[in-house]
């Protein structure tokens, strides 16, 4: 059954003799699926832009979900099931759509559960040593496809912890020619770092500077790659840099996507606790005055607990299209830590071993002691042996010097990351001023008078993050609906 299959899929099975058949997506819907239900009619579709113009060309009406655009506001993509159109829903990870012969089309119903093993483990020796063998099994797979096609082993690098694991995966695999490549404030550590790893591999290594952020003036092109699903500087990061290269070779992709919440976890803690509507956003300031209409129109998703809430609603609705968006213009991304033996097993230890990275440095020393040479954001990996545990907390020396060292240079401007978009949004003109007139023009598009001006109270932000939010959602509804 779909269970069993792996990797990024989604589509329907139909049975033209028995008048039956099933949609469905992947254990994670790396492939987005959305649909449009009217009675015994369902509509599906791959993109939310395609499905929306067929429904106007049928004269279905189309409007703005509140649900919807709320989500974008507060999260910077979408809440659970929702799209910024109302009647329009995503199919969600590791679920399928039956269809009977009598007409009949069932609600979304699971065939995989994120974050809900069967078995619990605490044999950490042995889950390590599984760890290593199913990654390996994972990215040969992605390895085994490209040599099939004849594609290049591109792999996106950055000074995280995730994305190394994967280019030193292939490195111990046997590959020889892969291409990584990085995109980042010129300066930072995702560009500092991810140079020296790549020549140590003996790998190729292209960098792109994001340098003033005028990528971000590409805003209708990224609103037709986010497809109204996620904020449009994510796939513009990416985009702009596979329009550099020539993309006739790029297959699948190796990323290092959601390792660190896999093989780590969302808990900072070891006490458990509940998810609640906001929980992941990608600004908290634009939270506290928006939850309570955020609450007004959704229904509210009961998750077993925090973990399985930031999973299903960060993991799988932000970080993961965040980034497989733009690869889909020219080819697959795939993550060996999103193999479904590989995550499940993570999701089998109990939080409190993967909370501070316990589990992944053990797993690190053990199946990959070389990536522990180069630091990690700043940050230093060391044998779990070296922790102590303190107020539900894993901790050491060096770890807390770090972390402190770290904040200090954040606090005094030393360091930026990797798109300081605010910096890029006060210090370059003809950014700040190409940004504030699509804004101006876009939010007249916006028809519901409240979400207008919550709209234009939220873009008075000192923060651009939120601006690019604002500029997301008044963006799709110019260019889809009008």
């Amino acid at each position: 059954g779909i269970e069993d299959w792996r990797g990024n899929f989604c589509g329907i099975f139909y049975d033209k003799h028995k008048y039956c058949g099933k949609v469905f997506t992947d254990h994670f819907s790396s492939e987005p699926l959305v649909y449009y239900k009217d009675g015994k009619n369902l509509i599906i579709s791959s993109s939310v832009k395609i499905l929306v113009n067929y429904l106007r060309s049928q004269r279905i009406n189309v409007s703005i979900s509140m649900a919807g655009a709320y989500s974008m506001l507060v999260y910077g993509f979408m809440y659970d099931n929702y799209t910024p159109f109302e009647g329009i829903y995503k199919l969600v990870a590791g679920t399928s759509i039956n269809l009977t012969p009598n007409g009949g089309i069932s609600e979304p119903e699971y065939y995989h559960k994120l974050c809900e093993p069967e078995h619990e483990r605490t044999d950490l020796d042995t889950v390590v040593q599984e760890m290593g063998e199913l990654f390996l099994k994972a990215a040969a797979l992605a390895v085994e496809k490209n040599r099939h096609y004849g594609c290049t082993n591109y792999a996106p690098l950055s000074a995280g912890l995730d994305s190394r694991m994967t280019c030193f995966t292939l490195h111990k695999l046997g590959v020889e020619d892969a291409v990584l490549f990085t995109y980042s404030q010129i300066g930072e550590k995702d560009h500092v770092v991810p140079g020296k790893i790549a020549a140590y591999l003996g790998y190729t290594w292209l960098f792109k500077s994001l340098d003033n952020g005028n990528h971000l003036l590409d805003i209708d092109e990224a609103i037709d790659l986010a497809d109204s699903l996620i904020k449009n500087d994510w796939p513009l990061e990416l985009n702009g840099f596979l329009k550099l290269i020539d993309r006739e070779k790029m297959g699948v992709v190796h990323t290092g996507v959601l390792g660190d919440v896999i093989v780590g976890s969302y808990y900072h803690r070891f006490t458990p606790k509940p998810y609640t509507l906001g929980a992941g956003a990608s600004f908290i300031e634009a939270v506290d005055w928006l939850e309570q209409k955020l609450k007004d129109c959704v229904n509210e998703r009961h998750f077993k607990d925090y973990e399985a809430g930031m999973m299903n609603i960060r993991g799988m609705n932000g970080i993961v299209p965040g980034y497989a968006t733009s690869f889909m213009t020219c080819g697959e991304a795939v993550s060996p830590f999103m193999y479904v033996e590989f995550f499940d097993l993570c999701m089998s230890v109990p939080f409190k071993f993967r909370t501070a990275h316990n589990l992944y440095y053990k797993w690190v020393y053990s199946f990959m002691p070389e990536a522990a040479k180069f630091r990690y954001n700043g940050l230093r990996i060391h044998d779990s042996r070296k922790y102590f545990a303190l107020k539900n907390r894993y901790l050491s020396i060096d770890r807390i010097c770090d972390i402190l060292s770290r904040k200090i240079k954040r606090r005094l401007g030393l360091e930026l990351g990797m798109t300081p978009s605010t910096k890029w949004y006060n210090e370059n003109e003809r950014l700040r001023n190409f940004m504030d007139s699509y804004f101006k023009e876009a939010v007249e598009f916006v028809d519901v008078p409240e979400l207008r001006e919550d709209l234009m109270r939220l873009y008075a932000s000192d923060n651009a993050g939120i601006k690019i939010q604002c500029i997301t959602l008044a963006g799709t509804v110019k260019n889809f609906l009008c």
